[in-house]
């Protein structure tokens, strides 16, 4: 019996990999998916290598596999990988910045992302609840509150007294939007 855990999800490589100009996910698995991703990458020297060459054998070196995997893809831009992998039917996705988050097709599409009238700060981006109950999405509660808003609470509920609290806001080491 082999260590605890699959070892393919606790690789430091299983993550997304660098592009040209961001980052991009994907997943290969099957040999045919394997092979695929090894051409289109360039690896083609490592098709007959016999630690990659099925399923068992990158099961049984699979450290050596996701760091072959993960390493960076920056030849190319994550759009011209996105294309490369889609004909090579590999299942791949770019890896979003919280700037283009917003703009992703899907999340758009689906609606995840809502806008709503913030009462201190103005127009704010939301992910809407992914619960539905009777063909309806659950409600946010309330609006966030603006950063600061519970400081003085959190730090006396930390332990801080009244006075430490004070020294903490007055140099600037906490903030509080509160009174």
């Amino acid at each position: 019996m082999g260590p605890p855990g699959d070892l393919r999800l606790l690789s430091p490589h299983n993550k997304p990999v660098k592009t040209a100009d961001g980052w991009i996910s994907f997943t290969v698995n099957t040999n045919t998916q394997v092979n695929a991703f090894l051409s289109v990458t360039g690896r083609d020297h490592l098709l007959d290598d016999g630690r990659f060459n099925s399923v068992a054998a990158r099961a049984k070196n699979v450290a050596e596999w996701f760091e072959i995997r993960g390493a960076a893809l920056t030849d190319k831009s994550t759009t011209e990988w996105l294309e490369l992998f889609q004909k090579a039917d590999i299942a791949a996705q770019p890896c979003h910045t919280l700037e283009t988050l917003p703009h992703d097709k899907h999340l758009s599409a689906v609606g995840l992302i809502q806008h709503e009238q913030h009462p201190t700060e103005g127009t704010t981006a939301a992910i809407r609840s992914s619960i539905r109950v009777n063909d309806s999405y659950l409600q946010l509660r309330e609006s966030s509150q603006p950063k600061g808003w519970e400081t003085k609470q959190l730090l006396k509920e930390m332990g801080y007294k009244d006075d430490e609290v004070d020294v903490l806001l007055a140099s600037g080491s906490a903030v509080s939007t509160s009174n």
